[in-house]
């Protein structure tokens, strides 16, 4: 049975206060999206390029925006703003602090991780209830036009992220030796575990802008949007985020790889990795980084 507009948008309102039926409310007012229309098929390539310009984006840091997004997320994930917001030069010199508090931090009353993966779970579900898994590998497919899958699954996992861990892992081994490396193994994992998706995860964050976009609720995701726009990588935990600048300087290579000749293809201030085709160059990391 077909209903017009004004009666759904009654009916809607009238079981929005009939706490009885919420299920019957959420058949009525979910969004299901089989096909695109062409206006839709252009938006997606739009929000594709803004969202490749924000993975890139080299600006200084606005941190008066970047604390707004930050406490956005936390409003919205927990009810209330983080405690405190610290700001490091560098991603590297962040996660040292972090691992070397970590266990005195760490205390569920003071510093543990917010229910970002509740966030990102809710989100999903909702896209995968309103829109046509054909809909979804199309947007893939739209973006590896410009950037290829293999990439995309780089950016995500080691553009910034795995790319800090990489040379916190290379930093930590030299200044503690192999012994004690060893023993604080698991503890990497903790840092890893409250990175908060950003400027680094370009697919995942686009995709849920255009899926907004077509009026599926991701408003969840308003303050990771913001923050990856205004900072670069950052950690958040119960009371305290941790957050870095954007990097000064990317250079990549035609496959949109780290790289650069003879030259740092990423730099912040007071860290900089050489790289080669997208991969780290450990020897010139030791001996600028290291000495």
């Amino acid at each position: 049975m077909k209903y017009n507009i004004a009666f759904r948008q009654s009916l809607v309102t009238w079981l929005s206060v009939v706490p009885l039926f919420p299920q019957l409310k959420t058949l009525m007012t979910r969004i299901n999206i089989n096909r695109l229309t062409a206006e839709q098929e252009t938006l997606m390539s739009v929000i594709r390029d803004e969202w490749i310009k924000i993975a890139f984006d080299t600006s200084p840091v606005n941190q008066e925006k970047a604390e707004a997004a930050i406490n956005l997320t936390y409003k919205i994930a927990q009810g209330s703003q983080p405690k405190q917001i610290v700001w490091f030069d560098n991603p590297l010199d962040a996660a040292i602090w972090i691992l070397e508090n970590l266990h005195e931090l760490n205390k569920p009353k003071y510093f543990s991780v917010i229910p970002e993966y509740t966030y990102w779970d809710d989100v999903l579900n909702n896209i995968y209830n309103c829109v046509h898994p054909n809909i979804s590998s199309k947007f893939e497919h739209n973006f590896n036009k410009v950037i290829n899958c293999k990439y995309l699954h780089w950016t995500s996992q080691c553009f910034l992220s795995d790319f800090v861990d990489y040379h916190l892992r290379l930093y930590l081994h030299n200044l503690w030796g192999e012994e004690k490396y060893l023993t604080r193994l698991g503890d990497f994992e903790d840092v890893d575990d409250a990175e908060v998706h950003g400027m680094h995860d370009i697919y995942h964050l686009a995709a849920a802008s255009f899926y907004s976009a077509l009026g599926i609720d991701c408003s969840k995701l308003r303050g990771y949007w913001e923050a990856a726009k205004y900072c670069g990588l950052w950690w958040a935990f119960t009371d305290i985020a941790v957050v870095t600048p954007k990097p000064s300087v990317i250079n990549l290579d035609s496959e949109y790889r780290l790289h650069a000749e003879g030259k740092p293809a990423i730099v912040y201030r007071g860290f900089e990795s050489h790289v080669h085709h997208g991969n780290f160059n450990e020897q010139i990391f030791k001996a600028v980084t290291l000495a």
